[in-house]
């Protein structure tokens, strides 16, 4: 089914027309050169911020299913429900983050949501200690935190893509897009390479499950990459400082009407 659903999308992708790409030899750089200038650069910065959150990310990432599957026992349908609570909560949150980022800045914005990616991880911590209590209050607390990171996410996302278009120009929109992409693939790369070998590994500190072991890692991780790399990031238009009573009513102006409206 992904094979025939996929092979319909490139065939549609196909269709669309696509101007052809020529670049203005003023302001063509290699990939060398935009490398060696990432510590005098915002992009550049924003490019280490982004693919270091992608590496820390993903050593967790691609392990919560076989978690859930494995070690949690869960059940297809229940495993089904916790991803699409988590699809749900970034599409009804999305256009709230939208406006949130019109107002504030995607940098405001990076940092809010980025100061949360942490926390993901380490609310998994206690699944083990529930699936000791009640199965159906495990199930519960996964599909809450699921749709807290969806919620998270959908901002996070949002903004580093619009980062993109505000601080990078026409000209060099596609090599900036080109080498950012380059740049966090190698990230996901090393992230999800790691995980799996710490999730492979059969000693484990304290005794605990490699799985869980690699959740706290990736925690750990996010943390230090938002500590360290995020200050470094500078907002590239004027935008509203940021007052935390305007901030709380933006993100809680959750009307559904409103949500429906921005879908359509």
């Amino acid at each position: 089914m992904a094979f025939i659903f996929r092979s319909l999308s490139a065939i549609m992708l196909k269709n669309y027309y696509e101007p052809r790409l020529k670049l203005e030899k003023e302001y063509y750089f290699t990939f060398l050169q935009f490398i060696k200038n990432i510590p005098k650069s915002n992009f550049g910065k924003f490019v280490v911020f982004v693919s270091l959150s992608t590496l820390a990310t993903q050593i967790a990432s691609p392990f919560f299913a076989v978690y859930m599957l494995r070690e949690l026992n869960f059940s297809y349908t229940f495993w089904i429900s916790t991803v699409i609570s988590s699809i749900l909560a970034s599409l009804l949150f999305m256009p709230i983050w939208g406006k949130f980022t019109d107002k504030y800045g995607t940098v405001k914005t990076l940092k809010i949501t980025g100061i949360f990616t942490p926390l993901v991880p380490f609310l998994w911590l206690l699944s083990p200690l529930l699936y000791k209590i009640n199965f159906y209050l495990l199930l519960a607390y996964i599909i809450i935190v699921e749709s807290f990171s969806g919620f998270i996410w959908a901002g996070f996302n949002l903004a580093a893509g619009n980062f993109i278009y505000d601080a990078v120009t026409r000209q060099r929109m596609a090599l900036c897009i080109a080498y950012f992409s380059v740049i966090n693939s190698i990230g996901f790369f090393i992230g999800a390479s790691f995980g799996g070998i710490v999730s492979s590994m059969s000693s484990i500190p304290f005794g605990i499950s490699p799985l869980i072991f690699v959740f706290f890692i990736s925690g750990i991780a996010r943390f230090l990459v938002y500590i360290f790399v995020s200050p470094t990031i500078k907002e590239v238009r004027t935008v509203k400082d940021l007052d935390i009573k305007n901030m709380h009513k933006d993100l809680l102006d959750f009307k559904p009407k409103k949500i429906l409206n921005h879908l359509k």
